[in-house]
């Protein structure tokens, strides 16, 4: 259990950086259940309390554990790391779930980070966020690409983003997000994608994300 230990496991981080301390310092899995986590988190609020640690954060966290969290800790987390697709804004199942992580995590103060918002989940069915046509008819439109697109997608909705790249050529295009801004109808367009993974004719899915291709109003699958 990686939680086990953090105290030492973050001391050896430390000495192998040559550092005296760190500015953000996260959990990068909620880990097996939730006396794992508050024996971690209470470690790393001693660190903090030391000066060890700037801040803290969390990664790939859901609302409830959020809520566990913030229930006992006595230092919050500042910062949210979570999945962020088209499809699954803010996890791997977030366009079947009733509430959104994001929204509960803005309307708590934390910031929000995105990672792999051009990958598809490693079951997904649906086509890769790249190669999505609504994507792909935006970035034409705009002149430019469709990963340039989906970063800057997030960006608008408030998050912070890591995009990544082993090209020099991706590495520039990453760089780029911030000479250009997407039309409200293209934001629109993209915030639906998430319906459409998810919902069917007649039902309304995720609960909380506007239904932008009107799926609910349509008849009912038989």
């Amino acid at each position: 259990e990686y939680l086990e230990g953090a105290r030492p496991r973050f001391m050896q981080q430390l000495e192998a950086l040559g550092v005296d301390y760190v500015d953000v310092y996260m959990l990068h899995s909620p880990g097996r259940g939730p006396e794992s986590r508050k024996a971690a988190w209470r470690d790393l609020e001693a660190l903090y309390e030391e000066g060890f640690i700037r801040a803290l954060g969390v990664s790939s966290f859901s609302i409830a554990q959020l809520e566990e969290l913030f229930d006992f800790a006595r230092v919050k987390p500042v910062y949210l790391q979570n999945k962020f697709s088209p499809y699954d804004p803010g996890s791997d199942h977030e366009a079947r779930n009733q509430h959104s992580v994001m929204e509960w995590a803005l309307a708590h103060g934390l910031t929000v980070v995105g990672y792999s918002i051009i990958k598809p989940a490693k079951t997904s069915y649906y086509l890769e966020p790249l190669q999505d046509p609504h994507v792909s008819e935006i970035a034409s439109h705009i002149g430019r690409s469709p990963s340039q697109v989906l970063h800057r997608w997030a960006l608008q909705l408030g998050l912070a983003v890591i995009p990544r790249s082993s090209r020099r050529e991706g590495i520039a295009e990453n760089a780029r997000l911030f000479d250009f801004s997407l039309e409200e109808a293209d934001m629109r367009l993209l915030n639906g994608l998430a319906s459409l993974s998810a919902g069917t004719p007649g039902r309304r899915c995720p609960a909380w994300a506007e239904d932008v291709y009107s799926l609910g109003a349509l008849p009912e699958a038989m």
